[in-house]
């Protein structure tokens, strides 16, 4: 009698975890997608400040480079807020 007594106990205890599980749908852990905030926040101050660093840089010089450093540094910073949402979203 005890050992089927103490198979019950474990069996119910799985069970009442396996829908603790199932239950769990918080929205802080939803999937947060390609456009969150800290990425679109990123993409825009790094395009700015990238653009802005260039056409110092570059300002002897006219030439279209600095368009083409300004996209990578948005894309950089974008990964950069993209993975900083990804990271802080518990």
């Amino acid at each position: 009698m005890e050992v089927n007594a103490l198979m019950d106990s474990v069996h119910r205890r799985g069970r009442r975890r396996a829908r603790l599980r199932r239950r769990n749908s918080d929205p802080a852990q939803e999937e947060i997608g390609l456009l969150p905030l800290p990425a679109l926040a990123g993409l825009a101050f790094g395009f700015f400040g990238f653009f802005l660093a260039s056409e110092v840089a570059f300002a002897t010089r006219p030439h279209p480079i600095h368009w083409v450093v300004a996209a990578g540094g948005g894309a950089l910073s974008y990964l950069a807020g993209l993975y900083h949402a990804h990271r802080t979203r518990r």
